[in-house]
């Protein structure tokens, strides 16, 4: 195959020294991109690269991880950066390259498939020039993605920049939800379903793509995972199995830092150390820093997490510093550039903040998050239906589950996303619904307000270990038999 490569990339990890605190207009948005198959204007104050791929105009900002490999009328684009445990020495850009070839030689599916065993926080684009556009997340979707269909089909990693760019009006129905007395969640709101906080807005979910055709206005989602020849069988953990666990989880670590130098979120719990034991196992302490973010508000339930969190950094010879939250402050300088970001559908500010403020600013940075996927985090499984009341229910347990509204929203994403037994293909439906719908509309807003001051990494996120811990019993995946052998061995 005679290929003409074309590679543009700017390195989200570059090593910019942290100046202390002060605004930088570049920052709003940071790590964003904006897509459309029509030249846009961008908002005043937005001074983004533009590349022309196959029709389709992608806009980024400078700290956006961008690959573009093309060969004839086809071509990938891979934004953020994309890991191969069979390889870990590829860069994204040769994973980009890899991908082009498979879809040029074995056609989109194989390539789909490829790209959905990829670890790493990107998106990738399969384009055909002139005539359509796919768009497959990652494991657990954890660059975001969202979508309009309001005035022209635009692809947006900002929801808030999306709805600037298109002018969506606010969606009062969907804020009066999440802002109502009867949605009482301890661990921070979100919007359910398909509600989103501006109206005709869509958001990529984990295992569907999304479908543009170039000629057309309408934008598909349709469910790629579980495969056609997909096969799911239930086993008590063993020692090879920890062994498998181990060494996946450790490729992916590896593949992910490379030679970098990086920090880990580590806490007391079992995700953070199992984490902490593989880079351990893989020698790569010398390459690691580690911190732990405190809340001196709830310094009674948080002091024996920090504690252990750096007695276990001490032990393994690693820095470790403390992050400490500080409460809202609206008049603040990084408010400003945060409210611009997240005006609505805000997570966690003052986590942001403390990242921004305490953090040196673009480091590459490991958070122990999705392996709740594979441990079981909805205990209550006595409903054996699907059902929109049933999702309701595991999306909250207060009152507002009973919302009409909220119910017919989980209708629609039942038909959105095809969730149904059939197309789970003997996977647990509340794991799935667990794995694409809290990690859509919930972590993936973490990882992007962190963007403001760094680049976060899952190395939970890989597919292949996703499926090795659902492959054990639901009892021994809810008393955490994977992550406790893991962290012994």
């Amino acid at each position: 195959m005679n290929s003409v490569a074309v590679h543009i990339i700017r390195s989200a990890f570059n090593r910019l020294v942290y100046k202390g605190g002060k605004l930088n207009g570049n920052n709003v948005y940071a790590r964003g991109y904006i897509v459309s198959n029509e030249k846009l204007e961008l908002p005043c104050g937005l001074s983004w690269s533009m590349s022309n791929v196959g029709g389709y105009f992608f806009y980024t900002h400078s700290k956006t991880a961008f690959n573009i490999w093309s060969s004839g009328a086809k071509s990938v684009v891979i934004i953020g950066l994309a890991t191969d445990i069979d390889d870990v020495s590829l860069t994204t850009r040769e994973i980009t390259s890899k991908v082009s070839e498979i879809y040029e030689n074995s056609g989109y599916s194989e390539a789909i498939e490829y790209v959905a065993y990829l670890g790493g926080r990107f998106l990738c684009f399969l384009i055909e020039s002139g005539k359509s556009m796919q768009i497959i997340p990652d494991c657990h979707a954890t660059y975001a993605c969202y979508y309009s269909q309001f005035a022209r089909p635009v692809f947006c990693s900002h929801i808030n920049l999306l709805a600037e760019v298109e002018g969506n009006e606010v969606n009062e129905n969907a804020r009066s939800i999440v802002n109502s007395k009867e949605y009482v969640s301890p661990g921070g709101k979100y919007y359910p379903a398909l509600m989103l906080p501006f109206k005709q807005t869509g958001l990529i979910f984990a295992n569907s793509k999304l479908i543009h055709n170039f000629k057309g206005k309408e934008i598909i989602s349709e469910r790629f995972y579980p495969f056609s020849h997909s096969a799911f069988s239930i086993s008590n953990v063993d020692a090879e199995k920890v062994n498998k666990f181990n060494r996946v989880l450790g490729k992916n670590l590896r593949a992910i830092v490379k030679n970098t130098v990086f920090h880990i979120s580590l806490t007391g719990g079992n995700d953070s150390g199992v984490t902490l034991s593989a880079l351990l196992r893989e020698k790569l302490e010398s390459q690691a820093k580690a911190f732990t973010y405190f809340n001196a508000s709830r310094a009674s339930d948080m002091a024996e997490d920090v504690f252990e969190a750096s007695r276990r950094a001490y032990k393994a010879k690693i820095s470790h510093k403390i992050v400490e939250l500080k409460p809202l402050d609206i008049s603040s300088d990084f408010h400003k550039q945060y409210s611009s970001s997240f005006r609505l559908g805000a997570r966690y500010p003052s986590l942001a903040r403390a990242y921004y403020e305490d953090l040196p600013h673009d480091i590459l940075s490991l958070v122990s998050t999705c392996s709740e996927t594979g441990t079981a985090f909805y205990m209550d499984r006595s409903d054996v239906e699907i059902s929109a009341r049933c999702l309701a229910a595991k999306f909250t347990t207060s009152k507002i589950k009973n919302n009409p509204d909220v119910i017919k929203s989980f209708e629609e994403y039942i038909e959105h996303t095809m969730f149904t037994k059939e197309k789970l293909a003997g996977l647990d439906f509340y794991d799935v619904f667990y794995w694409e719908h809290r990690n859509a509309k919930w972590a993936s807003l973490w990882y992007s307000e962190a963007d403001l001051s760094h680049f976060t990494v899952v190395p939970f996120n890989q597919r292949t270990l996703i499926e090795l811990m659902l492959s054990i019993p639901l009892e021994q995946r809810s008393n955490k038999e994977f992550l406790k052998r893991s962290m012994s061995s």
